[in-house]
């Protein structure tokens, strides 16, 4: 996500493989169409250290995680890799994970880093002021 505008702008992108792929969403997109366009991706494996490296490359603000099921490994190298990366480039990127189906973990306590469990019609809300760096 980046600022811009009255609202955030977003890029889509899907694990795919051993890379990110862009997935090119218009605005009032129904759910279907959505589960359409990731069905034509080949899906792969949760790689933060990569979304975090597109987000620095394209000068993204905030990283969005969507996944369904965070373990606390996941979650601790995703947090120590943002601090990493924040510290090293002198960057402020904050990172959200979203584990839809996760239920129970510790959450890591780091500068810019969001942990979300499951997701309902508020989440969107709570991604957005955190983006916006209201807390």
């Amino acid at each position: 996500m980046t600022s811009g505008g009255t609202s955030p702008a977003a890029t889509t992108l899907a694990f795919s493989e051993n890379t990110l792929a862009q997935i090119n969403l218009s605005e009032g997109i129904t759910l279907l169409q959505l589960i359409n366009k990731f069905k034509e991706t080949i899906i792969g494996e949760v790689n933060i250290e990569a979304a975090l490296k597109w987000a620095k490359e394209n000068e993204a603000e905030t990283v969005v995680v969507l996944t369904h099921k965070f373990e606390q490994l996941g979650i601790y190298s995703g947090a120590q890799s943002l601090q990493q990366l924040n510290e090293k480039n002198n960057t402020n990127i904050r990172l959200v994970l979203c584990g839809l189906g996760t239920k129970h973990v510790h959450p890591q306590h780091t500068d810019n880093f969001l942990l979300v469990l499951g997701f309902d019609q508020r989440t969107p809300s709570i991604i957005r002021a955190f983006h916006e760096r209201h807390f």
